[in-house]
């Protein structure tokens, strides 16, 4: 995916907590709702969110194998595809989280905790 367009620097504290809640909300946690904690003034200070309103945007999708040409296939290259994900991993939980707290319910147990 390719997205063309101009970045600012949020700079406003309101507009960075909006941004980072709806990331969290949306892709990554959708169902911890208000589980997560709120970021302090310090952590808000250190991070940078930048903003851009997307004014061209291409993707290149498709289904099934490559298909090269076929002169391509003559050289001497490897040809195929490398699949990647994005995935969670196996949620670790912090030493000093009171182990009583449950884990969000987006975040299932594979290590047999709780």
């Amino acid at each position: 995916m390719v997205a063309l367009g101009k970045a600012t620097l949020v700079d406003s504290p309101e507009r960075k907590l909006k941004s980072a809640a709806s990331l969290h909300e949306k892709k990554f946690f959708p169902a911890a709702g208000n589980m997560r904690a709120k970021p302090n003034e310090k952590e808000l200070k250190a991070t940078s969110v930048l903003a851009m309103p997307l004014t061209e945007v291409s993707a290149k999708m498709r289904v099934g194998p490559p298909e090269d040409d076929a002169p391509d296939y003559l050289l001497p290259v490897w040809a195929g595809v490398i699949p990647l994900s994005l995935a969670p991993g196996t949620p670790i939980r912090d030493e000093k989280c009171d182990p009583a707290i449950p884990r969000p319910p987006t975040q299932p147990s594979t290590s047999g905790e709780p």
